[in-house]
């Protein structure tokens, strides 16, 4: 089974085959994961963690003020924003929106050149998207807005309560819908097997043939993550307005088990 990583008790814990292993104290919050690193926020700085090693980012004392927002691609390659400008981890600025009616709110690797940025405008309830192309040091415009999004080595997925959208990654054109009313959603890192919840049950889909696979009845999953092997499901149940369970599901045999409950932050770490 993959490796969990999660923050409970203000603690950063890893599960690996069986034994749980305490990471890191005093911990505040995630910042940003991928399928190999976690950054977090503790009391005593920044840090990432991945390949079983922690490391203290070097970012300048007065940014930490803000709420910073932070993109970290499967090479460790990190850049962050506090709101206006985006820094490399020299604390250089490499692009400022300063002066504009809008906020970077969110930010996340396209590819080695391009940054997806999620910007909060002043006047409108929604948000909007621009991709940055840090060559060119200029933004380009992106035709998705709003909507939740998994960005993946051929096509970037936004989904909402309605359905889900694959689109060009560059662009934000779309070139598949899948009309579902889905409450959570993720997709392999392969492309090839989709997972989503509804209001009572998990849905496995086949992407290639656009086809269900398998259904699981289990109801109010708020939260899905696939497995890197396409084996299991790490999902978050609301038991009620108090209390949410953690439990890992066998897709072959369907079998659920208890894992733990009242988590701040839980996911897949190769």
């Amino acid at each position: 089974m993959n490796k969990i990583l999660y923050i409970k008790d203000y603690c950063l814990f890893l599960f690996d085959n069986g034994n749980i292993k305490k990471i890191h104290d005093n911990v505040q919050m995630s910042l940003k994961n991928n399928n190999k690193y976690l950054i977090f926020k503790s009391n005593d700085g920044i840090f990432v963690f991945g390949s079983d090693k922690i490391e203290k980012l070097n970012i300048d004392q007065k940014l930490l003020i803000y709420n910073l927002s932070f993109a970290i691609d499967s090479s460790k390659k990190i850049v962050f924003s506090d709101g206006t400008n985006i820094y490399s981890l020299k604390n250089s600025i490499i692009y400022s929106i300063s002066g504009h009616d809008e906020l970077i709110e969110k930010l996340d690797w396209l590819d080695n050149n391009n940054i997806l940025l999620t910007l909060e405008e002043y006047d409108n309830p929604y948000f909007v998207y621009e991709r940055l192309k840090i060559s060119a040091e200029k933004t380009i415009e992106y035709k998705r807005k709003n909507g939740n999004y998994i960005i993946r080595d051929k096509y970037i997925y936004f989904y909402d309560r309605f359905g889900i959208y694959i689109c060009e990654k560059l662009t934000g054109k779309i070139i598949t819908y899948f009309n579902f009313p889905i409450v959570s959603f993720d997709i392999s890192y392969d492309e090839n097997l989709a997972v989503f919840s509804t209001k009572d049950k998990i849905i496995i889909l086949n992407v290639e043939t656009q086809t269900p696979q398998k259904e699981i009845y289990i109801d109010n999953v708020i939260d899905i993550n696939l497995s890197f092997d396409k084996k299991y499901l790490l999902i978050k149940k609301r038991e009620n307005d108090f209390y949410a369970a953690i439990k890992i599901v066998d897709i072959n045999t369907e079998t659920i088990i208890d894992f733990i409950f009242n988590v701040d932050f839980i996911c897949w770490i190769i």
